[in-house]
């Protein structure tokens, strides 16, 4: 599953970030980074807002794809 396709308020685990060096390393920078949790504050047209070790970022779904996530309840 990716973090596109959560809602609002469901909280994750980041299973991997996938894709290029590039995008690995600006998302592993921000802190989405493997076993970290990550819940999402907002989403709406596609965007997100999420909240990850007490920080929310705000990400389009491009960015999202990138992320591999798993659910929490």
């Amino acid at each position: 599953m990716f973090l596109y396709m959560l809602k609002k308020g469901e909280l994750a685990e980041i299973d991997r970030v996938i894709g290029s060096a590039t995008w690995k390393k600006r998302l592993e920078d921000m802190g989405f980074v493997p076993g970290t949790l990550i819940q999402v504050v907002l989403a709406q047209s596609g965007n997100l807002i999420v909240e990850v070790r007490g920080t929310r970022f705000a990400i389009n779904r491009d960015m999202a794809k990138h992320v591999r996530i798993r659910p929490r309840k």
